[in-house]
């Protein structure tokens, strides 16, 4: 697969965190630009001492500092600019690995009724979305049943299942910005 194919793979993927890992890119190769000005400060420098070196007394200190002070700058520069991007990055793979999984766990959720199918399995859920069209819902607590029935039975109970899914409803909202 070429280079090209899997950028636009990634940010299809990404969808609406394009921004981020664009943002993530240009801090990234600006912290590289950034990394090869101290290598080219200490080459300036060395080149000034190189050719005052029969006579240290004229060397240009302002040169020397000047080009110390460029190196210390690019160097804080690059850091910021690493970090900057690497938050960038993880931000946004955070988010598009949640967003992944909501869409995993609805799709498993749909799993065999697309095909018109009844669905014989037990799967164990955390999100309560994901068994909502289940025959037969176990709730346990502390490794105990506690409650047991179909998803609008046990809202209708308004116990435990009804408390986490009340909980979830709300969660669904919020966003990590």
């Amino acid at each position: 697969m070429s280079t090209k194919s899997e950028m636009s793979g990634l940010l299809k993927i990404a969808g609406e965190k394009k921004g981020l890992l664009i943002a993530a890119s240009i801090f990234s190769v600006l912290s590289s630009l950034l990394q090869i000005a101290p290598f080219v400060a200490v080459y300036k420098i060395v080149e000034e001492l190189l050719r005052n070196a029969q006579s240290p007394a004229g060397i240009d200190r302002e040169l020397v500092v000047y080009w110390g002070v460029v190196a210390f700058l690019a160097l804080v520069g690059a850091l910021l600019a690493l970090y900057v991007g690497l938050m960038c990055s993880h931000v946004a793979a955070f988010q598009i690995f949640c967003q992944l999984r909501v869409r995993l766990a609805e799709h498993v959720a749909a799993g065999d009724q697309r095909a018109g199918q009844k669905q014989n399995g037990h799967p164990v859920a955390h999100r309560l979305k994901t068994s909502q069209n289940a025959d037969k819902i176990i709730v346990l607590d502390q490794g105990r049943l506690a409650e047991e029935g179909t998803h609008s039975e046990l809202v209708a109970k308004a116990g435990l299942y009804a408390n986490l899914w009340s909980l979830q409803q709300e969660a669904e909202g919020w966003r990590v910005n």
